[in-house]
């Protein structure tokens, strides 16, 4: 990215470096879960789903995008359902985990 601007009190030199943000859209309504919970399998990406009887079920997703520590889903998830955010390698289907509250959103988020 190139860009000029104004630089009246000379805080910034020529050829210095400086870390952008560019927002090119903004979704609506979408699902999103934090990026370290989805994996890449040889089948494509899965996360493992906790149901309410606190067993997981592996569930493939479509991963649209990424924006730092949240990935949106575009297929697999609905909203609302809770994930594992960590140990998932460890999991298989019907396992049962012990769910822990983080001071981190777990649940399925749409935004």
């Amino acid at each position: 990215m190139q860009a000029t601007f104004a630089n009246a009190d000379e805080t910034l030199w020529p050829g210095e470096f400086v870390r952008v943000q560019l927002i090119v859209s903004i979704r609506k309504n979408v699902v999103t879960v934090p990026a370290q919970s989805v994996i890449a399998g040889p089948d494509g990406s899965y996360v493992y789903l906790i149901k309410a009887d606190e067993t997981v079920q592996r569930v493939g997703v479509d991963v649209s995008d990424r924006q730092g520590a949240i990935a949106v889903i575009d297929k697999g998830l609905s909203g609302g359902e809770n994930v594992v955010v960590d140990g998932q390698y460890r999991l298989d289907d019907g396992v049962k985990v012990a769910v822990q509250q983080t001071t981190e959103a777990t649940q399925v988020g749409s935004e």
